[in-house]
């Protein structure tokens, strides 16, 4: 059966390989798409000569810059959607004129904008209307089937049930899931459910019989597996972006406007988050070349509370390149293409990162995504065109080939800030970060992997000494290394500050203990990953991430200072108001 290239990229760990699920009208898209791409002593920054007063004065808060040079201020002044002045209050106030709005932040704490470096906005929104049966609000097996039922028996006989979320890995009972449990469950009712990493997927009889696959269908590329039983009969799990595609194509659609609607209102919880900035890690993995009108459309109809920026999926690279006016940065600061997204592994939790030694619970290293000479040459093509480039690497022997491919692409043309990433970057050892130090690589860390799957990776899948290793902020900093902390959403929530708490404590979900105290970090450095290090990544921080003179005024007010809370109450500090370029994005109504 003939499958769209855009499966063979997927890797769900970093979003789902869903293409299909959506129904685009290019000239529904092309219409909205109209744009293009101890406290430290207080200071006042210098303030360039001004005609006018500043439209808005912030007074009465602690303003924790980010900014080296004045890293504590009382207020900030804006004018025209810029800091014009950081620093005492008195001298701030000064500065008001006739038509300046002054805002007294009655002791709040200010913080440049959050800025969350790896999300995939439009495939969460696709996936928005699937039952969502996560671990989080279904513990049990029992839990799981029961919401299934529900959603089947609100379901017209013959109508698709598609369920997203389910973890093995963190759901308690018999979670090995097959055809069996499905028809049970739903007689009359083709299910499709997708494994929360996204690497696996679980269908019934009917969704097997509507899709046409047999016990005779062979596996696909790029990973793409059809379980089957000894005696060689499917047993309803999938592997692999590339077996969903039959599926997928049976399953009704979103049309364009409805896509939009629903990235957009994703976007607005990202905001409510304290997000001003999101960069989307995989554009067109989920809907192809198309994805990217439908951002533009979200921009240019106002409904974009953040700025955002993307990788895009290598796999369409070809298809890209092709493109007009597709070059390295091409947009502004409101939406931007930054470069290519490639991925060399899948996912730890889902036994498909791809290790130097077997996993505990099943009897493999994992799997590679693409041959190490497939990844090398497109990453060389990238390089060399003067894109930026994100690896997703999960598992250790996959940053062992992510590293060389680098190297290898680096040394046949050097090129000075390049600004290349490994995204993930989950059982890095410290050779991975010297190396990185000497290549000038940075990573960005999915921190829930500590939280949500700390307790399972340490006692079943990878045992105590490479769990230790996730995340481990610590060992980057010791190497000199900077990093960014990021959601993955929809793998886990968008929440800066809960990913910072999880970064300072490193406390895992189930039990709470602390896994790897020694690379916990403090949360001022917790804090400049996901605002000044975030930036970097983005090709932002000229702009955005520390509270200056001449940067844009993105920033979070906060209830409380997170250098004042007890770290385990980080997550639960209030966003009170998100401000981008100026203008309040959102605002507490409680």
């Amino acid at each position: 059966m003939k499958t769209s290239s855009l499966f063979a990229q997927s890797c769900s760990c970093c979003t789902p390989p869903l293409q299909g699920l959506y129904r685009a009208s290019r000239r529904q898209v092309l219409a909205g798409a109209a744009l293009s791409l101890a406290t430290p002593r207080l200071v006042c920054a210098a303030v360039p000569a001004q005609s006018t007063a500043p439209d808005t004065i912030f007074l009465g808060a602690t303003a924790r810059t980010m900014d080296p040079a004045n890293p504590v201020a009382e207020a900030i002044a804006v004018k025209n959607g810029r800091i014009v002045a950081v620093g005492r209050r008195g001298e701030i106030a000064a500065m008001k004129g006739a038509g300046t709005e002054v805002i007294d932040a009655g002791g709040a704490t200010i913080l440049p904008g959050f800025i969350d470096p790896h999300v995939h906005i439009v495939a969460a929104a696709a996936l928005s209307n699937f039952v969502d049966v996560g671990a989080l609000l279904c513990p049990t097996i029992d839990d799981v089937f029961a919401k299934l039922r529900a959603a089947v028996s609100k379901a017209a006989p013959g109508e698709w049930v598609p369920a997203r979320g389910f973890d093995p890995s963190l759901t308690t009972g018999n979670a090995n899931v097959t055809r069996l449990e499905l028809d049970a469950v739903a007689p009359n009712n083709p299910v499709f459910m997708l494994n929360a990493s996204g690497h696996l997927a679980y269908v019934n009889s009917k969704a097997i019989e509507r899709a046409g696959v047999t016990d005779t269908t062979p596996d696909l590329p790029a990973g793409g597996r059809y379980f089957k039983d000894a005696n060689g009969r499917l047993t309803g799990q999938l592997a692999g972006g590339t077996s969903y595609a039959p599926f997928i194509a049976k399953m009704p659609r979103p049309d364009a406007a409805a896509l939009v609607a629903a990235t957009a209102k994703e976007l607005a919880m990202a905001a409510s988050k304290g997000c001003t900035m999101l960069v989307d890690a995989g554009l067109g993995a989920f809907a192809g070349p198309d994805e990217l009108l439908i951002l533009k459309s979200v921009v240019a109809s106002g409904r974009a509370p953040v700025r955002l920026a993307a990788m895009m999926t290598s796999r369409l690279m070809d298809k890209w390149l092709s493109m007009p006016d597709i070059k390295p940065g091409v947009g502004d600061d409101r939406f931007r293409l930054l470069g290519f997204k490639f991925w060399s592994d899948g996912s730890n939790q889902g036994n498909t990162g791809y290790l130097r030694e077997r996993y505990l619970n099943v009897d493999g290293r994992g799997v590679l995504s693409f041959p190490p000479e497939e990844l090398v040459a497109g990453m060389k093509r990238a390089h060399e065109g003067g894109w930026q480039i994100a690896v997703h690497a999960n598992g250790d022997a996959a940053i062992d080939i992510t590293l060389g491919a680098y190297e290898k692409a680096m040394k046949a043309n050097p090129r000075k800030d390049h600004r290349h990433r490994i995204e993930h970057c989950s059982i890095a050892w410290d050779e991975h970060y010297a190396k990185m130090a000497e290549l000038g690589l940075t990573p960005s860390f999915l921190i829930g992997h500590v939280h949500y799957w700390g307790k399972a990776f340490r006692d079943r899948i990878i045992g105590a000494e490479r769990a230790a290793r996730l995340g481990a902020g610590q060992s980057a900093l010791k190497h000199g290394v900077r990093f960014s902390l990021h959601s993955d959403y929809s793998v886990t929530e968008i929440g800066p500050l809960r990913c910072i708490e999880n970064a300072v404590t490193r406390i895992m979900r189930d039990g709470g203990e602390v896994l790897a105290p020694e690379q916990r970090i403090p949360v001022d450095q917790a804090i400049r990953a996901m605002t000044i290090d975030a930036a970097y990544q983005a090709r932002m921080d000229h702009a955005v991430g520390t509270l200056e003179v001449g940067k844009y005024a993105d920033l979070v007010v906060l209830e409380e200072d997170p250098l004042k809370v007890d770290p385990t109450r980080l997550s639960q500090i209030k966003v009170r108001e998100t401000w981008v370029e100026g203008v309040k994005r959102y605002v507490n109504a409680e």
